[in-house]
């Protein structure tokens, strides 16, 4: 379920009466958080912009990637 601003009221009544749910979604979002935002795997993702915007550029110049 999407909590868009229109469902925000309905999904936070579900999770005030669900304590499990909210245990659930609490440890699935920290889970999310470190792997998402760990700064080894938010470095290697720029790297490979980085590494994909310098492509292009070669590419484009003619020169080799």
């Amino acid at each position: 379920m999407s909590a868009e601003p229109e469902t925000l009221v309905s999904v936070l009544r579900l999770l005030i009466r669900d304590p499990m749910r909210r245990t659930v979604l609490g440890a699935q979002g920290e889970t999310y958080a470190y792997r998402m935002h760990d700064t080894r795997e938010v470095g290697e993702q720029l790297l490979r912009a980085y590494r994909d915007i310098l492509g292009r550029d070669r590419n484009a110049a003619g020169a080799p990637a």
